[in-house]
């Protein structure tokens, strides 16, 4: 009995696997597919999407004023959403384009993570695979892509 609680008591104490040389191989191939599906969507234009000029007039009047003033529709804090978007427009100025830019890189660590997320609850890497491709199916297929 004492054997078999010491055991358990070594194994919880184990650190989690970290996905090393798995994540080598795994993350190149989601980023692809992903990239591969970004080509066939072609998320791009100069235009808005959604509620996509609410947080555009926004992040547009950051950029030009320096104030933070969201507008009167915007249901939601978008303070850091805001931040991230100027980092994207600061180099060319006012886009739509840019803005889904910098909506698919937060996409695409977002997917990174969930993977590492996975690896480490010790989830087979098949489903953290799996799991990760979902979210990057959903991340622009659904949001970003215009109609």
């Amino acid at each position: 009995m004492n054997a078999c609680l010491q055991s358990q008591v070594s194994r919880r104490r184990t650190k989690p696997p970290t996905p090393g040389r798995a994540a080598l191989i795994d993350l190149p191939l989601i980023s692809l597919l992903w990239f591969i599906s970004l080509i066939i969507v072609t998320p791009l234009g100069n235009f808005p999407l959604n509620d996509d000029w609410s947080y555009g007039l926004t992040v547009k009047h950051l950029i030009e004023t320096g104030s933070y003033y969201p507008t009167a529709n915007t249901a939601m804090p978008l303070l850091v959403h805001v931040l991230w978007g100027s980092l994207f427009w600061l180099p060319k100025g006012f886009s739509f384009t840019a803005l889904r830019l910098s909506t698919l890189v937060a996409a695409l660590v977002g997917i990174a993570g969930l993977y590492y997320l996975m690896r480490d609850l010790r989830q087979p890497r098949w489903l953290a695979v799996l799991a990760a491709l979902t979210l990057g199916g959903q991340s622009h297929l659904s949001r970003v892509a215009p109609n």
